[in-house]
């Protein structure tokens, strides 16, 4: 009787070896992925802050073309606007001396 709960004893003995051991091999390989799955994690984040940080970039350089434009705008309406015909709305008493001068030359 004895020989036999031994036999049993070392039969669920070596099945819990054999399931401590899988367990233990499945842990280092895992172990073993972590740090190249942490290297593609750093590899994708340093991408991504370089595409975002490409696009900023671009996204700049239309704003500031649009800046240069606006100057360039804003200049040649100045000088238009000194020439030319006075706004009404902001400079009536100019507005009215150059319209005075316009019906006099006619």
């Amino acid at each position: 009787m004895w020989t036999v709960f031994f036999s049993v004893l070392s039969v669920v003995l070596s099945g819990f070896c054999f399931l401590a051991a899988y367990s233990a091999a499945r842990a280092a390989s895992h172990a073993q992925e972590l740090p190249q799955a942490r290297l593609r994690c750093v590899e994708s984040r340093t991408e991504s802050l370089v595409a975002s940080l490409n696009d900023l970039q671009s996204t700049m350089e239309v704003l500031a073309n649009r800046v240069k434009m606006q100057r360039v705008r804003n200049f040649a309406m100045h000088a238009v606007g000194s020439e030319g015909e006075p706004d009404p709305a902001r400079e009536p008493e100019a507005w009215r001396a150059w319209k005075n001068k316009q019906l006099r030359a006619s």
